[in-house]
């Protein structure tokens, strides 16, 4: 009798579980980014661009990320009963709208689409998203727990890892190895701690929640899994229920309206900084600008920044594209505005409000000038004013004139019995800030539109050994065109030693590339074929030619130089002292090149 009740206990404690763990799955959720027509337009051709520019691996994984990856998130419900879903802010950090899926019984999915990312936090990787307005599905939500947990904890992990490709549920068991573990290179302490614990997190897993059973068995959330350390064993990190409620609080409550004065002195202020903070720019750009200039910016970055610029653009961008072209936008400004200490001295010139809403705001530093347009970005990383461009320009002398004149006019009106007292009651946006409007005729342009590194034309001069009939010096030249970025047209002009004469031998052709970038550096190894015609003494030759060869250079803002050296097999056919001849043999040859 004692042992069948023990039986029956286990089975009840069993069943009890698994109610659990189905319940489970009616709360936590496969997450996809949802994308119109025009975003994969834009994903295509900034993955096509990138390629083009040599960063095939970048290209390739960029080409993935239209619908094709997916996350974890789960139901959470407000006291008013609005429905949301929490998720990592990267799963959804490339569009404005998503998915949700939950798993039935039978294994089918049931969708929810169209949900709006309400916020998002850079800083701590959340993302919350809304139904569509009002829809809510759900009466009630996974319970966010009260209490942090402690060291030797057990709790569990909840998610959809990929296998196979595709989502595919996973409820897993572990313990919290670290309660407040503090990691500068992902989150500020200052902003918050995290969770470090074991129990399994895999791709697919971020923006699930992290669980523990409460009193009556039932799981709450105590933490959200955001990273996995892949040089570790079962290290896995989460961001602790703290800092989710008060990201839930901010994203939920009315957003006090902002200056837009106080925002450009806070952009300002970050680039004053001894240490100017890259992830500190980025909450200052807004998508439209990432859209229009984030792909040409990081190649450029790529190609040209410091190790340590390099380094924090290359893992932004492993972990999400557009977070790579965030974080080299950053990079690039932070450089810009920060050479030769402009940003330190610099002033404000007073915003100047378009046609459109934005807003042209000018940092003036001696007689150089970066023009700046502002917008107010609704969901842009919790603030209202961000980023849409910036471009350089310089005074001229009528510039100065006009300086001069406005200078003048506003020491006189300050003179003035009138102008103190009005004065006195003026608000002062910015420390920085010119009362005047100083007018300035320059040519605008962008940091990066002038800055991509377009070079598909090569000039290469080139010595090599011909045979023909026996070895010579070979010299040529050769124009290259790349109309794609594995794939370039060439024509090249030989001259052939053939006894005591030289002979002229005309070739085109197709020359395959595979480009290898770093930084400014890069190698190509690659192969080429094609047609030769020459004159072979009085005769006339035709024939073909066929080799690889390797490419090793270095790019310059505008220019590129590189050597090269390659071995082709030629084959010529031509009436030759009276006989049909052939003559096939190998060419080794060196060269040197530009290409622009």
């Amino acid at each position: 009798m004692k042992k069948l009740l023990t039986f029956a206990l286990t089975l009840s404690i069993a069943a009890s579980t698994l109610s659990f763990a189905e319940n489970l799955k009616e709360k936590v959720c496969v997450v996809r980014e949802q994308f119109s027509d025009s975003s994969k337009k834009w994903i295509k051709k900034n993955a096509e661009y990138l390629r083009q520019q040599g960063f095939s691996k970048e290209s390739k994984f960029m080409e993935k990320i239209d619908g094709n990856t997916f996350g974890s998130g789960f139901v959470y419900v407000a006291p008013d009963g609005t429905n949301y879903i929490v998720t990592n802010r990267h799963v959804v950090s490339s569009c404005e709208k998503a998915s949700v899926q939950f798993e039935q019984e039978d294994g089918s999915y049931k969708t929810y689409n169209n949900l709006k990312v309400l916020a998002s936090d850079r800083d701590l990787d959340l993302a919350l998203l809304s139904f569509p307005k009002g829809e809510n599905p759900f009466a009630s939500g996974m319970t966010v727990s009260s209490r942090a947990v402690s060291d030797g904890e057990e709790v569990w992990s909840a998610g959809f890892p990929g296998l196979g490709a595709e989502p595919s549920w996973q409820l897993g068991k572990g313990t919290v190895t670290n309660a407040t573990t503090r990691i500068k290179a992902l989150v500020d302490p200052e902003v918050s701690t995290l969770i470090q614990h074991s129990a399994p997190v895999d791709s697919g897993n971020s923006g699930g929640p992290l669980l523990r059973k409460n009193a009556s068995g039932s799981y709450e959330v105590v933490g959200v899994n955001t990273w996995k350390v892949s040089f570790r064993q079962s290290t896995n990190i989460s961001m602790p229920v703290s800092s989710l409620k008060k990201f839930i609080e901010k994203a939920t409550s009315a957003p006090a309206p902002q200056s837009l004065d106080k925002r450009i002195s806070a952009f300002t202020k970050e680039l004053k900084e001894d240490e100017v903070s890259c992830s500190k720019i980025e909450k200052f750009l807004s998508k439209k600008y990432v859209g229009k200039s984030g792909a040409e910016t990081f190649a450029y970055v790529m190609r040209n920044s410091s190790t340590a610029d390099y380094a924090y653009t290359s893992a932004s961008f492993a972990e999400y594209p557009l977070s790579g072209f965030y974080a080299a936008l950053a990079v690039d400004i932070k450089n810009t505005l920060t050479k030769d200490d402009f940003a330190k001295n610099c002033k404000i010139v007073k915003p100047q409000q378009l046609d459109d809403g934005s807003y042209s705001v000018e940092l003036i530093n001696g007689k150089t000038i970066y023009y700046t347009l502002w917008s107010q970005q609704a969901e842009a990383e919790g603030s209202s004013w961000c980023i849409d461009s910036i471009g350089e320009g310089k005074y001229s002398e009528s510039d100065e004139l006009k300086e001069k004149q406005a200078a003048e006019a506003k020491k006189a009106k300050n003179n003035s019995k009138d102008s103190k007292k009005a004065d006195s009651k003026k608000k002062i946006a910015s420390e920085n800030e010119f009362d005047g409007e100083v007018e300035l005729s320059s040519t605008k342009k962008s940091f990066s539109s002038d800055l991509v590194f377009e070079m598909p034309y090569e000039i290469t001069v080139s010595g090599g050994l011909m045979n023909a009939p026996s070895d010579k010096l070979s010299p040529g030249a050769r124009l290259t065109y790349t109309f794609i970025g594995w794939l370039s047209v060439l024509a090249q002009v030989d001259s052939i030693k053939t006894g005591d004469d030289s002979n002229l031998m005309a070739s085109g052709g197709l020359k395959l590339n595979v480009p290898i970038n770093y930084n400014s550096f890069y190698i190509i190894p690659y192969a080429l074929a094609g047609l030769n015609m020459g004159l072979l003494s009085t005769d006339l030759g035709l024939g073909y030619f066929a080799g690889a060869g390797l490419e090793v250079g270095y790019h310059f803002e505008v220019f590129g130089i590189f050597a090269f050296a390659e071995f082709t097999k030629q084959s010529i056919k031509t009436h030759f002292d009276w006989e049909d001849e052939t003559i096939e043999k190998t060419r080794p040859s060196i060269g040197l090149g530009l290409s622009f």
